[in-house]
């Protein structure tokens, strides 16, 4: 049992996790909405694995006997100047990449028979391009990936054969620069025959 980023209230969180039976929690970098109860987690004595300490793809030592069968890498994606990594886990039947706010991965994952990705999806290229002067971050553009670069990055890093499902995260919550009906069907379009996920606007 894994939590993925806790950048939501922990009131959330205790709710719906027994900390006691939690594994590990991943921190992908230290922006609050990813980071906000790292210190809870921590008082919590619930073990860490902290994507600003990750330089270099590596597997993550966890103790423990099931960890002869689960596997857990980490490895550095670019996110403008803040430190972040993406995970993947692997059992013998299944295997997860979590990756979510960056623009740029180094690394070819052809390797890996990928059963689930989650994935950063924060923009559509296309209403980028027709909304206002204002909407057109260069912050965006520069530090998260939009449908576009998803399709690219997928291309080139990814076996797809594998995977089932995609998971479309970390959208943005600028109705001018995403459209989750649109962006639900063109990713059907894409990759036909997966089980197309995304996000709901206030997580989940």
């Amino acid at each position: 049992n894994y939590l993925l980023d806790a950048g939501v209230d922990f009131k959330k969180i205790i709710a719906n996790i027994n900390l006691n039976h939690l594994d590990f929690a991943f921190i992908s970098h230290e922006h609050l909405d990813h980071s906000l109860n790292q210190s809870k987690l921590n008082l919590r004595r619930v073990e860490t694995i902290v994507g600003k300490s990750i330089d270099k793809f590596e597997k993550t030592a966890i103790t423990g006997e099931k960890w002869d069968k689960i596997k857990i890498y980490a490895f550095p994606i670019k996110h403008g100047e803040c430190k972040n990594a993406a995970l993947i886990v692997q059992t013998q039947n299944e295997c997860l990449l979590y990756a979510t706010d960056f623009n740029i991965c180094e690394y070819n994952l052809k390797q890996f028979n990928f059963t689930t990705i989650m994935v950063e999806c924060n923009y559509d290229e296309s209403l980028m391009k027709k909304a206002p002067q204002d909407y057109k971050h260069l912050r965006q553009i520069n530090t998260h990936m939009g449908f576009e670069g998803l399709k690219t990055f997928i291309d080139k890093a990814i076996n797809i054969e594998s995977v089932q499902e995609i998971i479309l995260i970390h959208l943005s919550t600028e109705a001018p620069l995403i459209d989750r009906e649109i962006l639900g069907l063109k990713a059907q379009a894409q990759w036909k025959g997966k089980q197309i996920g995304i996000c709901k606007q206030n997580g989940g």
